[in-house]
C-alpha cells in the first residue's frame, strides 16, 4: 500500500532512526499503511486500490513547519540528535546520524534520493558495515550449525562462578566430561563444591555422584579446551 502522508514527519524519522520493525496492525495505527486486509482478500483489495484514485491529504501544520529549511537544523540538533546519542555513538553506528544528515540537507524528493545514494556509498565502506556483515554471517552460520546432528563428549566451561557451577553440574548429570577454566583456585574449589551439592540432589546415590565428579577437571589455564 502507498505510504500515507498523514504520518507525522518526526514520528517517521524516529521510526527510521530506531531501526524498529512493526507488524501490520501497529503500522496501520501509526499511519504507515492505509489498510490491513486478510490474506484471502489480498487480490481483491489490491485491485480496488489500484483502480481507485487516492484522496489527497493535507499535511499537519507541524509537519509543514519542520520541513522548512531554516528549521531543520534546529529540530535535528535539539530534538532528535540528543535522543539518538542516548542509543548509539556515531563512531560505532554512523548510519542513523547519516540518515539524520540526509534529512537536514534534502529539500525535495530528488535531492533526498541523491543524498541517500551518496550516504549509502560512504557507509558501505566503513569498518562498522564490514563488522555488521561479519556478525550477520556468523549468526547465520551458528543457526545452520545448531541444526546439525552433533554428538558432544566434553564441554569446557569458562568462569567458575554460580552459573559456571550450574552448567558444569548439568553437563555432568548428562554424562559429559567437563573441564573448568578460571584463574582463581578458590573459585574453582567453590564450583566443585556447588557442583557436588547439585549432583547429590539430582543423582542421590553416592557412587553416581563420585562417577560424575570424576569427569570434572580443573583447567585454570584453559589448555584442554581445544
Amino acid at each position: 500500500m502507498r505510504l500515507p502522508e498523514r504520518i507525522g514527519r518526526l514520528n517517521a524519522i524516529n521510526l527510521m532512526l530506531s531501526g524498529r520493525t512493526l507488524r501490520a496492525q501497529p503500522a496501520k495505527k501509526q499511519g504507515l499503511v492505509d489498510q490491513v486486509v486478510a490474506e484471502y482478500y489480498l487480490a481483491k483489495a489490491a485491485k480496488h486500490f489500484i483502480l481507485s484514485t487516492p484522496s489527497t491529504k493535507k499535511l499537519p501544520w507541524t509537519d509543514v513547519l519542520v520541513s522548512q529549511k531554516w528549521l531543520k537544523p534546529w529540530v535535528a540538533k535539539w530534538l532528535i540528535e540528543p535522543k539518538l546519542r542516548e542509543k548509539a555513538r556515531p563512531e560505532h553506528y554512523p548510519a542513523p546520524f547519516q540518515m539524520l544528515s540526509v534529512w537536514q540537507k534534502s529539500l525535495s524528493r530528488d535531492a533526498a534520493l541523491d543524498e541517500e545514494i551518496t550516504a549509502i556509498e560512504t557507509l558501505a565502506k566503513t569498518e562498522t558495515a564490514k563488522n555488521l556483515v561479519r556478525i550477520f554471517l556468523l549468526q547465520e552460520r551458528l543457526k545452520a550449525e545448531a541444526k546439525a546432528d552433533y554428538t558432544f563428549q566434553r564441554v569446557h566451561v569458562i568462569g567458575a562462578g554460580t552459573m559456571g557451577g550450574d552448567i558444569a553440574a548439568w553437563c555432568l548429570v548428562n554424562g559429559l566430561d567437563v573441564t573448568l577454566q578460571d584463574p582463581s583456585p578458590d573459585a574453582i574449589a567453590r564450583t566443585f563444591s556447588r557442583a557436588k551439592k547439585l549432583l547429590q540432589r539430582r543423582l542421590r546415590k553416592e557412587y553416581l555422584v563420585k562417577n560424575a565428579l570424576d569427569r570434572l577437571r580443573a583447567d585454570p589455564e584453559g589448555v584442554r579446551r581445544c
